[in-house]
């Protein structure tokens, strides 16, 4: 969220406030340090190496160019101060400010500007030499503006840019932005200080912010952030008792759930600001924007419990409304609640008896937004109780597979992929959704899961947060596939629907906590044990290697047009001349574990004849 009009992005409009209370420890607007001073430039040698070289990206707007150059120069200033408590760098941290409050629509530009400059380590560093300080005198208003600015960029630019939130995640922003509250406890002389009250509802909101792009609450709990802020849902500010309530949302576990959201009305309460919302001019309530508001349930509907109340709080007719206005970020948090809300059977049943939503989401699954699509169709794959896609049901329970299937969240998808190279090198036949395709491509994931010979399941809190995944370690259970977890995230312990699932299986660690070999080859065992043992690559003698897949993953396009040639295959070379030795490879994979999808798919896409499709399949079947 943004901050509401009193605290605007540029300091000198928003002080207002404190400027009409004088005489209680604030500061006025004329004792805020003067801007129109010329930005100093450090020195070149010194400096350059400071800041990442930024590639320009083709397709820059005059006004981005022209805020890009001053940007650098700021953050580069900034990244050659030591001290931020002795030194000037207020000037630096104006201009940023001010540049988010002129250009309000570049503003996620410039927020992944400053991630790639990697500012954010200039935040992190600003934080920590104030939490090195017992208490900052009230009178100090040098320090007070030098940590007001910093909150306020830090609101800013993560309530626009998700690629700097991210940058604030992953390093200890959470942390070090919790630890600050000790400046700032609220109390009720808290709003008589305007530049005290400020930084407090700066630390607030990027904190809601930054879980609100990422998810990810690990560190939130690491900080013991929910301490601190669940007092504040009892305090008589109406915004900051919203903001509370929003951000509790997302931080809170699945043992502490029940409590907080029963005993503080905080599912009643974000419908409420939502029909709100959606019946003012502004299409706000609180400063809250509808999509920010479903974003907030949707991620209450995560926790199971939660998904009832979500529906006894009226929340289907405010996403009726939704479904039905033009707005991208609307209709994809909301047909994403929607599919998380499906999970529970009661509540599916509910929202089948709301015909305005089912048509909207069976329109909505042929949409060109992404992540609508896939939201819609994974709703809609519930609803229906999976019969559309289910066609292999006769094998159930027993392990007739031929291949690995690897069910992981996209944010793991480097270390998956060392894995996945592993399993090959050892000759296992691997199904991955390398293209993060999910619910566009259903049917395909529910033959390969139905194929598969074990499933491994790559636990980690994305993992949880995510329905797709949900929706693969489900369909896993359903169809009583053997599988395994592979522990991917550090000091995780799966809790909630995925701890349920899992049960007290054993984990394989891949976290990093242990060597990776060692991991390797404990899961290696535990295939064996299993008796996945069919491999990918037969040996090969001398005379075969031409033919390897090495070769094949080195032919050319050319190559792959000769190749189909010389199998017969003329009307179809003509179609696939775009394609390498690589992707060729990975249709013939794709046409073993998804058979019935694949050549429907081929047929139905070129247009090919029975006898060319049954030529095409029995040319991928001499790749070795």
């Amino acid at each position: 969220m943004y901050k509401q009009v009193y605290w605007s992005s540029s300091a000198r409009r928003s002080l207002k406030l404190a400027h009409q209370n004088k005489g209680k420890n604030c500061i006025g607007q004329e004792q805020l340090p003067k801007n129109d001073s010329p930005l100093p430039a450090p020195p070149e040698s010194e400096n350059e190496s400071l800041v990442p070289v930024v590639a320009e990206p083709e397709n820059e707007t005059p006004a981005f160019k022209a805020v890009k150059e001053e940007i650098t120069t700021a953050v580069r200033g900034l990244k050659a101060i030591t001290n931020y408590l002795e030194e000037e760098c207020v000037r630096f941290l104006q201009v940023i400010d001010e540049i988010s409050s002129d250009h309000l629509s570049i503003r996620d530009k410039i927020g992944d500007l400053l991630a790639d400059l990697e500012y954010h380590e200039v935040v992190l560093q600003i934080f920590k030499q104030f939490n090195r300080l017992e208490v900052i005198e009230t009178e100090n208003i040098k320090t007070w503006v030098l940590l007001y600015y910093t909150t306020m960029i830090s609101t800013n630019y993560t309530d626009s840019s998700e690629k700097f939130s991210m940058c604030l995640e992953k390093s200890e922003a959470v942390e070090q932005l919790t630890e600050l509250f000790k400046h700032t406890e609220y109390d009720d002389d808290l709003e008589n200080n305007g530049l005290k009250y400020g930084v407090f509802t700066n630390i607030l909101i990027t904190l809601h912010n930054i879980v609100r792009f990422t998810g990810i609450k690990f560190h939130y709990k690491e900080a013991k952030t929910a301490e601190k802020v669940m007092p504040l849902i009892g305090v008589k500010n109406e915004f900051i008792c919203s903001v509370a309530m929003l951000l509790l949302a997302y931080i809170i576990d699945e043992d502490e759930n029940d409590k907080i959201v029963d005993e503080n009305n905080i599912i009643i309460c974000i419908v409420t600001w939502l029909s709100q919302s959606l019946n003012h001019p502004s299409r706000r309530a609180r400063g809250f924007t509808p999509w920010e508001l479903t974003r907030g349930l949707s991620k209450l509907a995560v926790n199971d419990s939660n998904k009832k109340k979500i529906i006894e709080a009226n929340a289907l007719q405010e996403f009726s409304k939704m479904l039905s206005f033009n707005d991208a970020r609307e209709l994809e948090n909301t047909t994403e609640c929607l599919w998380t809300l499906c999970f529970d059977k009661s509540a599916r049943q509910v929202i089948k008896d709301f015909p305005d939503i089912v048509a909207a989401l069976d329109s909505l699954k042929n949409s060109d937004n992404e992540k609508i699509r896939k939201n819609a169709k994974g709703a809609l794959w519930l609803i229906n109780e999976e019969k559309e896609y289910s066609k292999v049901t006769d094998n159930v329970g027993e392990d007739v597979g031929q291949h690995i299937f690897i069910s992981y969240s996209w944010a793991e998808k480097t270390k998956v992929k060392e894995i996945y190279k592993s399993l090959q090198s050892h000759g296992f036949k691997v199904w991955v959704d390398w293209e993060n395709m999910g619910g566009s491509t259903l049917q395909a994931m529910a033959e390969a899961v139905e194929n598969a010979s074990v499933v491994l399941i790559c636990v980690s809190e994305n993992y949880k947060l995510s329905n797709n995944c949900r929706l693969e370690a489900e369909y896993t259970f359903t169809k009583k596939r053997n599988y395994l977890p592979l522990v991917m995230q550090k000091q995780y312990k799966a809790d909630g629907w995925l701890g349920i699932m899992l049960g007290s299986k054993l984990y394989y660690d891949f976290s990093g906590k242990y060597p990776y070999e060692q991991s390797e080859q404990q899961l290696l065992k535990a295939l064996r044990e299993l008796e996945i043992t069919r491999p990918t690559l037969e040996p090969m003698s001398a005379s075969q290697e031409s033919h390897s897949t090495e070769s094949c993953y080195k032919m050319t396009n050319a190559e792959v047009v000769e190749w189909l040639e010389k199998k017969g295959l003329q009307r179809l070379s003509s179609l696939l001349y775009n394609i390498d030795g690589k992707m060729l490879w990975d249709m013939k994979l794709f046409s073993e574990t998804a058979p019935e999808y694949f050549f429907k798919e081929i047929k139905d896409q070129f247009e090919l004849s029975l006898v060319e499709v049954i030529q095409f399949n029995s040319a991928l079947k001499t790749l070795h």
